[in-house]
């Protein structure tokens, strides 16, 4: 007698990098190629864009506990898709707030009492298992040049005003991903070039995914210690 089928074993996979850097497009590729569902970043999940602009620590605190709550909403979409064996391509993963609320605070731009507050939401959520780590993890890399270029191009996705603040905190959080999460989360993420053509990073993140081997998922104590990292910023560096 032929037993039943083995369940198919679906996938997280979250694309990071800087403003501008081309993680919307390569998610968009590699969701037609691969034929995954692609999940759109937390400031493009509800009916109508937040404005990313504040004036006060309140307001912050308003607008990234907003996004926050998308974010959650994403992750329980793309886990439920993965416990039936649906694979998911985050553009930007769940802990964006996170993190650049964490880069504002190391620029000056917020004070650390936002910044805790939203960490210890980030803990309630993973204590409860309503927050987790993806499978794999794509960092797109490129030059703050090749960055700046690039959102110029695109005035739409990135307003000139914001785009300073976006590339001093872009800085910030390229050190958490590429220093400070690979200790916590070995052999989850990979590096790419994403100075090159969308097609050629589009090829190299195929490979990569391909190429992914399984690990055990991730449980509470290593997410908590990585919001732990998150919540730990140095002193601000500069003025608001």
């Amino acid at each position: 007698m032929v037993g039943a089928p083995r369940p198919r074993t679906g996938r997280i996979v979250a694309i990071e990098g800087g403003s501008g850097v081309g993680k919307t497009t390569l998610v968009a590729d590699l969701a037609a190629t691969l034929g995954w569902t692609a999940m759109p970043e937390a400031s493009d999940l509800g009916p109508r864009r937040p404005s990313l602009r504040f004036c006060s620590d309140a307001e912050l605190a308003r607008l990234e506990a907003v996004l926050f709550t998308r974010d959650l909403q994403r992750w329980r979409r793309a886990a439920h898709a993965r416990a039936n064996g649906g694979s998911t391509l985050l553009d930007t993963g769940v802990f964006g707030s996170l993190t650049y609320t964490r880069g504002l605070v190391e620029i000056g731009a917020a004070g650390p009492a936002v910044l805790r507050r939203l960490v210890g939401r980030g803990r309630s959520a993973a204590v409860r298992g309503a927050l987790g780590i993806p499978d794999l993890l794509l960092y797109l890399d490129a030059p703050e040049a090749t960055l700046r270029a690039r959102a110029a191009r695109s005035i739409g996705d990135h307003p000139p005003r914001l785009t300073e603040r976006h590339h001093r905190v872009g800085s910030v959080e390229r050190r958490l991903w590429l220093e400070l999460f690979p200790r916590r989360f070995p052999r989850r993420l990979v590096r790419l070039d994403a100075d090159r053509p969308a097609d050629s990073v589009r090829r190299s993140a195929e490979r990569a995914i391909r190429r992914a081997r399984p690990l055990r998922r991730a449980g509470p104590a290593p997410l908590l210690r990585w919001l732990e990292e998150i919540g730990r910023p140095p002193a601000p560096t500069g003025n608001r």
